[in-house]
């Protein structure tokens, strides 16, 4: 796939994304604040608690 058809198919998700978090009422939230919703949701598919280390080591916090 052309890098160009790449992008356009980010930019159509992303757009999307922003949708799906303004409806939701996430837009007033930072994106570290968002980063954080999201990998306590995803560790709870995986577990029944979210501990500090599980989230302080998840890939959507790395750096932070």
């Amino acid at each position: 796939m052309p890098c160009w058809d790449l992008i356009n198919c980010l930019v159509k998700l992303r757009n999307l994304l922003s949708g799906m978090e303004n409806g939701m009422g996430l837009n007033n939230l930072g994106v570290l604040q968002k980063n954080i919703v999201y990998a306590v949701t995803l560790i709870l598919q995986q577990h029944e608690t979210v501990e500090t280390d599980k989230l302080r080591s998840h890939k959507l916090l790395d750096g932070t």
